[in-house]
């Protein structure tokens, strides 16, 4: 597991989940530590999903290429739980040669979301479609794309996080949150 989620020294742009603002800071707050130890041209970006809003999924989708155009050199993104639908929808935007790693990430069916989630993030049910088309539209073996998750995810499904031909790599843990607080240790870890 390690070696498939090292860190690259790239550009790198990460797309948060549906946590509250409180976890969102949190991971703000390593990801601006550990760009203290990378290079300028090497940073982390963190998109700023705000799910927990009423923005449309148009209008993120709009703000989030918008931001990778302000940040023209990312060649790796890292789509954490809910953020990898927005990242999916990215595939067609970037060049080929980006690196997507989708970490516990809702990719599909988003008849799965459920009512509670569809209220805190609304624009979460449009991403998820979107992202289904994207992978039903285009050969995602020609692109260098990674789904990650733990065993029994508790809140999501392992056919919402995997996408038939491309890569999934069993992360050694259970417990969706547990899972990605591992996936981002392992890239502390590997500095």
């Amino acid at each position: 597991m390690a070696k498939a989620l090292l860190p690259s020294r790239r550009e790198t742009l990460l797309l948060t989940g549906l946590g509250d603002d409180k976890t969102v800071d949190r991971q703000v707050k390593f990801v601006n530590w550990l760009n203290k130890s990378r290079p300028q041209d090497a940073q982390i970006h963190v998109f700023q999903t705000l799910w927990q809003t009423q923005e449309t999924y148009q209008a993120k989708k709009s703000r989030l290429i918008e931001f990778v155009n302000d940040h023209a050199g990312i060649k790796v993104v890292y789509a954490i739980s809910a953020g990898a639908s927005l990242g999916m929808n990215l595939v067609p935007a970037l060049p080929m040669a980006t690196e997507y790693h989708f970490i516990s990430g809702k990719l599909r069916y988003p008849d799965s979301i459920g009512l509670e989630r569809n209220k805190r993030a609304p624009a979460l049910n449009d991403a998820v479609v979107a992202s289904e088309d994207v992978i039903d539209s285009y050969d995602l073996s020609e692109y260098n794309i990674t789904c990650h998750a733990g065993y029994l995810d508790g809140v999501l499904e392992q056919k919402d996080m995997q996408i038939p031909g491309i890569p999934f790599n069993r992360i050694h843990m259970v417990n969706h949150s547990m899972t990605i607080a591992l996936a981002y240790l392992t890239v502390l870890k590997d500095l």
